[in-house]
């Protein structure tokens, strides 16, 4: 038995002819062989039909998953003061870029001072004790006192050798100069330098503010040195290994993608989202464009291979499955297709996979007026 298959003609109205191009398209029905369709060579280039081959394309599976950014151990640090006091010199704020070692504040009052002074008076005691030790073991070499006094001399000597190195370690945390102040100098304020180099996300003291030791005082993240904390569901699990890629993504602008690799994978479920945690390192480059806790989309790559593809747009659905336009042949004013059913894969980036062997003169554009109902 025939079947009925279709011919395009282009349909023109009068505003066709003052120079405007119509790309709508009329189907009439006429008894022609099966599944051929028959267009004009006007028509065909009124519409913008163009042919093509399948050709090869890289193909991905991948895991879609959600995070953020956070920052590595190493890329964040809390500021904290070692001892009350009042605080002064504050000059940044969030947002501002510090180095490490750059002076952030400084704290004075009491505290700072008496600590000075103790260190200049375990100093004074240490030359003490140093010396009456070095007076006990004259006098039992000279057969003067016994050895058993070497002992007492020998503990006290060290427990004000202690106690002034330790002073002297607080000093020196506070960045102020041990020798300095053994000199008899006193320092009415001790600086409180950036420990790493990175943002300041956040401020919780001003100028003359009392800060005790317990106070965070600033927040400073290293944005080179953010990685990724990928939610995965469970199910995908199975389909991770770490040194997979990563694309990922701001929502609010997809097409701006950055790269990251996965490194670790979490081995415990979080009750609430049923997901697991992962980790990726983000690459060199590129975190420093990025902001600390920034909700992201991503995709993991979990295989790469290479088929054979088509544009999507050249490919139709129907209720047996996948097909495509070929052209068969032409004539003096037309050219003929045939519709060709074909078998599909995955899709990626505006391409799907074609199964079939190598195909040749696809219409890849304007195809969709060639589908019934069109």
């Amino acid at each position: 038995m025939k079947q009925i298959t279709y011919i395009l003609i282009l349909v023109a109205g009068s505003w066709l002819l003052s120079g405007c191009t119509n790309k709508t398209a009329k189907v009439e029905e006429t008894p022609v062989e099966e599944n051929i369709v028959r267009v004009s060579k006007e028509q065909f280039k009124a519409v913008g039909m163009e042919l093509g081959s399948t050709e090869s394309r890289i193909f991905s599976e991948e895991v879609n998953t959600t995070g953020y950014t956070t920052p590595s151990p190493d890329g964040v640090a809390t500021v904290h003061t070692l001892v009350p006091g009042i605080v002064s010199g504050v000059r940044q704020s969030t947002g501002s870029y510090v180095s490490k070692g750059d002076v952030l504040f400084g704290l004075g009052g009491a505290n700072i001072i008496n600590l000075q002074q103790e260190y200049i008076k375990s100093c004074s005691e240490l030359d003490f004790k140093k010396q009456e030790l070095e007076r006990v073991k004259k006098l039992i070499n000279d057969e003067i006192s016994a050895a058993k006094t070497l002992l007492p001399a020998k503990n006290e000597y060290t427990i004000a050798l202690s106690e002034r190195n330790g002073k002297r370690t607080l000093l020196e945390m506070m960045n102020i100069d041990p020798e300095k102040v053994e000199n008899g100098n006193v320092f009415p304020t001790a600086k409180v330098v950036a420990p790493i180099s990175g943002y300041i996300t956040a401020v919780n003291l001003e100028n003359g503010q009392y800060a005790e030791p317990g106070l965070m005082a600033l927040k400073i993240v290293d944005t080179s040195k953010l990685k990724l904390k990928l939610n995965v569901f469970k199910s995908d699990i199975r389909d991770l290994l770490p040194g997979q890629d990563v694309v990922f993504y701001n929502p609010d602008y997809k097409t701006n993608e950055h790269r990251a690799k996965l490194v670790l994978i979490g081995k415990e479920v979080d009750p609430v989202s049923k997901t697991i945690n992962c980790i990726a390192s983000i690459e060199d480059g590129t975190a420093h464009n990025l902001i600390n806790g920034m909700f992201v989309e991503s995709r993991i790559i979990t295989c790469r291979r290479e088929a054979m593809a088509l544009p999507e747009k050249a490919v139709f659905d129907s209720e047996t499955g996948n097909y495509v336009f070929v052209k068969t042949g032409e004539g003096a004013d037309y050219v003929t297709f045939k519709k060709l059913d074909i078998t599909t894969g995955t899709t990626n980036k505006g391409y799907i996979e074609v199964v079939d062997d190598k195909l040749e003169n696809v219409l890849t554009e304007g195809g969709y007026y060639l589908t019934p109902g069109e």
